[in-house]
């Protein structure tokens, strides 16, 4: 599976995909994500795109629907957990300007595949840099955040909830 800057940011675009409380810019808003929409509720794609590239990150959350790659890789992931399975992008033009959420934890176990980029990674009390090649498995009630991204990254997240 393969996806481009110009991919990610064109999936952002259809703007009545995202209504309020979905698309979400990882910022110093505590979760505050209002701003990103117009009067009707839907996104507004400018103001994202400049968080954007001013480096903050971005999640795009239930995106196993946006093409045929990923609702095929939807269809295996219930054959195999005979669930639902909830797949969120992070991707951001790079920079330390808060490159994820502070270190925080799940009730459920999340797979991190990145797709392009590479940062700097926390889990439990383990630091390391993940790229393309790699795959992370963060356990339940494990503190975790990227720590550092200083290029353009996209990874993809599935929710394993148990």
């Amino acid at each position: 599976m393969s996806f481009s800057e110009e991919d990610i940011l064109n999936f952002i675009q259809i703007r009545r995909r995202w209504s309020v409380g979905t698309l979400s810019v990882i910022n110093y808003a505590k979760n505050e994500t209002n701003y990103l929409y117009e009067n009707d509720g839907y996104l507004n794609y400018p103001k994202v795109k400049r968080m954007y590239d001013l480096g903050f990150t971005i999640q795009a959350p239930h995106i196993l629907d946006l093409t045929k790659d990923l609702r095929d890789l939807n269809e295996k992931l219930f054959d195999i957990r005979g669930c639902d399975t909830i797949g969120n992008f992070y991707f951001s033009k790079g920079n330390n300007n808060l490159p994820s959420f502070l270190p925080h934890t799940h009730d459920y176990n999340v797979v991190v595949k990145p797709i392009y980029g590479q940062a700097e990674w926390l889990v439990g009390e383990d630091t390391f840099t993940a790229g393309p090649d790699d795959v992370i498995f963060i356990p339940a009630k494990c503190p975790h955040a990227v720590t550092k991204g200083e290029e353009p990254r996209l990874s993809i997240t599935f929710n394993l909830d148990e």
